[in-house]
């Protein structure tokens, strides 16, 4: 199997519902394509999509979140 791909991913700890990036406790990561299923960036592909892979989307641009406070 081939290494995970998730650090290059932007469904890397994004939350969908929420449209933001949420940090774990412990370190743990989760998948946002699929339902926040727990992974290791730093183990096996996982097949999260019963084809062998993920559905990697590859993450063009570092991602900034801003919060604006009115």
């Amino acid at each position: 199997m081939a290494k995970i791909r998730c650090w290059h991913c932007m469904c890397l700890d994004y939350d969908f519902l929420s449209g933001r990036y949420e940090q774990r406790p412990n370190g743990q990561h989760v998948c946002g394509l699929h339902g926040c299923t727990p992974v290791n960036p730093d183990g096996e592909q996982v097949n999260l999509d019963h084809k062998g892979g993920c559905g990697f989307i590859k993450m063009d641009k570092p991602v900034v979140q801003l919060n604006f406070c009115f």
